[in-house]
Formats: C-alpha cells, structure tokens, sequence
C-alpha cells in the first residue's frame, strides 16, 4: 500500500467521505481515533504474522517482498518435514509414501 494525497484519496473513496460529511465533529472524532487505533494495532498484528510466517519481524517489506519470504519459510518447512520422515523411515519407503500421501491428503501443502 502507497501513500496517497487528499485528491486521490477523494476520488477512490467517494462512499467513504459521502459517509465522513454527515458526521458531527465529535463522530468524525469517534471515527478517526478508530482508525486510527486499528492502524496502531495492525502493526502488531503484521509484526506478530512476520514472524510466525516468514521468520522475520520488521513490518517495513513491500508486499512481493512478504510474499517471497512467505514461500522460502513453506519450502523450509516442507524440506525440514522431509528430513525428519526420511529419518524416522529406517529406510522404509512405503513409511515414506504413506506419510507423503497423508500430508497430501491434509492439504499441508495446497496452495490457497
């Protein structure tokens, strides 16, 4: 998300200023602390997702960015779980096919 001017703002959100217009100061007030409580809070929000998503924690990264940090931390993740049923096979790849049929029936790695 960018930064706007007043001007854009104006014209993608018509809906949203008709609505602002017929307030009271005090309900525009009501409003803006609102929002802007919600701004505050997503911060946390969009800091607590990086690291539980992406193994990182600043909130500052473009969204392609978040978006590529997202699939490196699955890939890891489906690598890590890899190693760890090679491992617990003993060389037993039908243990090996099962558990792979068994994630895949899960849909632990389906693309949402």
């Amino acid at each position: 998300m960018r930064l706007i001017s007043v001007e854009e703002f104006k014209k993608e959100n018509k809906d949203l200023l008709k609505k602002w217009s017929k307030m009271s100061k005090e309900e525009l007030l009501e409003e803006i602390v609102k929002e802007s409580t919600d701004a505050m809070n997503m911060c946390e929000r969009v800091q607590l997702f990086m690291v539980e998503c992406t193994d990182m924690s600043k909130t500052n990264y473009t969204l392609d960015v978040i978006k590529t940090l997202i699939s490196e931390k699955k890939e890891r993740e489906i690598a890590d779980w890899c190693s760890m049923t090679v491992e617990d096979s003993e060389g037993d790849d039908q243990y090996i096919l099962s558990e792979v049929k068994e994630k895949a029936k899960e849909g632990m790695w389906s693309e949402n």
